[in-house]
């Protein structure tokens, strides 16, 4: 007969047995993430720089239909994003005009005849950007431009219009970095914008 001795002995040692195999599978996912966080960081650091470039050849441009097609198809082409679209809003009537977009069709129509309008152009001149988890109040543009984040493109309490930046991939969240490059981005095209009239 095995004493209990013996039975509290196999239990100690099946129970250490166990917690071995737990601690082989969380570090080999801890293992597998970090490779998978790196390349995503290092896919991050290629594409910033890429905009860095963008945003300053940008003021070069002197035609703004040609500005806001290089700046989509940048987007588009090197970043994970594949629903880009700027937005021109011509500050005097308050309405937008006709969108570059690529990933998406948005009618002129539509977009000026969306609720809370009003209210999205005095935010995006007040914050610069607008994510979509922050305000459920403007959920329908997000929703129409499958966006996860409004930039504003203006200067000077002027807009002169958004690019809305999305895709429905899987992708890790923008960061603080991110989001700081997209407004350099947008405060670039409105100075060429404005060097434009």
């Amino acid at each position: 007969l095995i004493s209990i001795t013996a039975l509290k002995k196999l239990g100690l040692i099946y129970i250490l047995s166990i917690i071995d195999l737990l601690t082989l599978v969380f570090v080999a996912i801890f293992f597998i993430n970090s490779e998978r966080l790196y390349r995503l960081r290092k896919i991050r650091e290629r594409y910033r720089m890429l905009l860095i470039n963008l945003s300053n050849q940008i003021v070069n441009i002197h035609d703004d239909q040609k500005l806001y097609q290089t700046v989509v198809n940048n987007i588009s082409q090197i970043t994970e994003f594949d629903k880009v679209a700027i937005i021109p809003f011509d500050p005097k009537s308050r309405k937008f005009d006709k969108s570059v977009s690529q990933g998406l069709s948005l009618s002129q129509i539509e977009l000026n005849n969306l609720p809370n309008r009003s209210e999205l152009i005095d935010s995006l001149l007040q914050n610069n950007h607008l994510q979509v988890s922050e305000d459920k109040q403007f959920q329908t543009f997000f929703e129409r431009l499958s966006s996860i984040i409004l930039i504003s493109i203006g200067r000077n309490d002027s807009l002169f219009g958004i690019l809305s930046i999305g895709t429905e991939k899987d992708i890790s969240p923008l960061t603080g970095e991110d989001i700081e490059l997209y407004e350099s981005l947008g405060n670039q095209m409105a100075i060429a914008i404005e060097n434009n009239d």
